[in-house]
């Protein structure tokens, strides 16, 4: 349960300055219509085992990334690149799959602007886990083009030490 309450708390706000989550329901029909998503875009996806075990400290392979220094992310100690996955954006949801069998599913919904004007994109993520229940059900994230945003919380043991999955997932054009 734990998790599930971490994943909502990174899903719906605690993750970064680069975007910003909410749960999804469709518009109501006096809502503005958002852009189409544009013909070409792609998400860059990195998959990453945090943990509390020794040694500490993040994975060169991962780069320079504050916000895994600053809360809730600053509760594990140690994060570890596990791989780098990619696809192109659009409809249908792109699904890759992760190294604990269950499977992203991500869409470029479309483009809006921020309160000064710069494009974002509109994103939705789901996780479904091996046995079809959704670890994390459709999400809406409004992301900066190049700016990460995080989805994190399902429990996963890599190497024989205990953490989560963390997913880092940057959207760009093509």
């Amino acid at each position: 349960m734990k998790y599930c309450a971490l994943a909502a708390a990174l899903a719906l706000g605690l993750l970064g300055s680069a975007a910003a989550a909410q749960p999804t329901a469709p518009p109501p029909p006096s809502a503005a219509p958002r852009a189409p998503a544009p013909a070409a875009a792609r998400a860059d996806v990195m998959v990453l085992h945090a943990s509390n075990t020794a040694p500490e400290g993040i994975d060169p392979k991962i780069g320079d990334l504050p916000q895994l220094r600053r809360p809730p992310f600053s509760f594990y100690k140690r994060y570890e690149l596990i791989q780098r996955l990619g696809a192109a954006l659009g409809a249908p949801a792109a699904k890759l799959g992760l190294p604990d069998k269950s499977v992203l599913e991500i869409r470029l919904e479309g483009e809006d602007k921020d309160a000064q004007g710069k494009p974002r994109f509109v994103v939705s993520a789901r996780i479904q886990k091996a046995s079809g229940q959704d670890f994390l059900p459709r999400l809406e994230v409004k992301a900066k083009p190049g700016e990460i945003f995080f989805v994190a919380g399902q429990p996963y043991a890599h190497e024989k030490r205990e953490g989560i999955l963390v997913l880092g997932i940057r959207v760009l054009a093509k």
